[in-house]
């Protein structure tokens, strides 16, 4: 959605295409004749990646009926996804004011952190822009109905992005996924970036009893190097070092069990 310079909208679009996100604008998708309304609809609900909402002082004061309306039905989109407060993305192309517009929680459009491209930290600005739309692709493949799809986002996203809370509760969610690989990537996701957080602790003891070794293996190597004097440590690695039926878990296990004093 946008108001703003065209010169503007085009270095965006070559910045963003340059990292490899396709942008989807109505002066480029709309043809001569087509229903401009259904165009930008369909854009918006068939899983856009985010909207970016551009402004600048051009735009002050200005009322544009179907900017307005492309902006409603973003609205309308964010409360249905499930990271609502990442996908509208407000971006200034100079010290304009964003509109205090009703999006809904609570919130208003002015109320969200907008990418300042313009002056001294536009680079950097720039950058962030690029990042915070990457993790947003990231989060949805996450979802994919492709396990090696899922395994890749979710190694990405616990790598690159730790001390998200967004990227935390993926995790989480991802540590009971139906496939193997995923699994184990999420439980030493959580374990590299939330090792602080009880929930971590607590998904690593129902992993060691996970069906697949690996991630019975990862989830005891995790639980005796960062957790060894938890009391719970000791009886679930108890029992996995007398009864698990892998050898490398059973290992993994005793090693530890051999190493405590006393």
């Amino acid at each position: 959605s946008s108001d703003v310079c065209s010169s503007d909208l085009d270095e965006l679009q070559s910045l963003l295409e340059a990292a490899a996100i396709q942008v989807w604008r109505d002066t480029a998708q709309v043809w001569p004749g087509e229903n401009w309304r259904t165009k930008i609809r369909e854009a918006i609900s068939s899983n856009a990646l985010v909207f970016l909402a551009c402004y600048s002082q051009i735009s002050a004061g200005r009322v544009r009926t179907y900017r307005n309306e492309e902006l409603g039905l973003a609205i309308e989109q964010m409360r249905r996804r499930r990271h609502e407060a990442e996908w509208l993305m407000p971006v200034r192309f100079d010290d304009c004011e964003l509109p205090d517009i009703d999006i809904g929680g609570g919130h208003t459009l002015a109320s969200i952190q907008p990418a300042d491209l313009f002056g001294d930290r536009y680079l950097q600005n720039a950058q962030r822009l690029v990042e915070a739309i990457q993790r947003q692709m990231l989060l949805l493949e996450a979802d994919n109905t492709d396990s090696d799809i899922r395994w890749a986002a979710v190694e990405t996203l616990a790598s690159g992005w730790q001390g998200d809370p967004s990227v935390r509760n993926l995790l989480r969610d991802r540590s009971v996924d139906s496939n193997a690989d995923v699994r184990r990537a999420a439980v030493e996701g959580l374990v590299s970036g939330w090792r602080d957080d009880p929930i971590t602790l607590e998904l690593l003891q129902r992993a060691v009893t996970d069906f697949d070794a690996d991630v019975r293996w990862a989830a005891v190597d995790a639980l005796a190097s960062g957790w060894p004097g938890d009391p719970g440590t000791l009886k679930v690695l108890s029992e996995r070092a007398a009864n698990d039926i892998d050898a490398d878990v059973r290992h993994a296990a005793r090693e530890f069990l051999a190493q405590r004093p006393g």
